[in-house]
């Protein structure tokens, strides 16, 4: 798995949005493992450690999955950035 770091100049409000994005997603995590708990009961499976164990691991892999996508994306997004930041100084220089 390969991590980007960027470089980023926030606003106030924007580290807040940002923030409570963040945990609504905390939040939201956990509200799902409670669900799939719930619904294991409501069948009669016995939940112990084990399981809630196992259910964690599930939504930790796929929010990796996720984080990975999400990575590439703003990674591309960066380059694309990147590339029309050096076009506009050069077409700004040559006026």
């Amino acid at each position: 798995m390969t991590e980007k770091s960027f470089n980023l100049k926030l606003t106030k409000k924007e580290v807040l949005v940002l923030d409570h994005g963040r945990f609504k997603g905390m939040v939201d995590l956990l509200n799902s493992v409670e669900k799939s708990i719930n619904a294991k009961m409501e069948k009669g499976e016995k939940i112990d450690q084990t399981t809630l164990i196992g259910v964690l691991a599930a939504h930790k892999i796929q929010a990796s999955k996720m984080l990975n996508k999400t990575s590439q994306f703003l990674s591309k997004f960066a380059e694309g950035e990147e590339t029309s930041a050096k076009t506009t100084k050069k077409v700004a220089a040559k006026k």
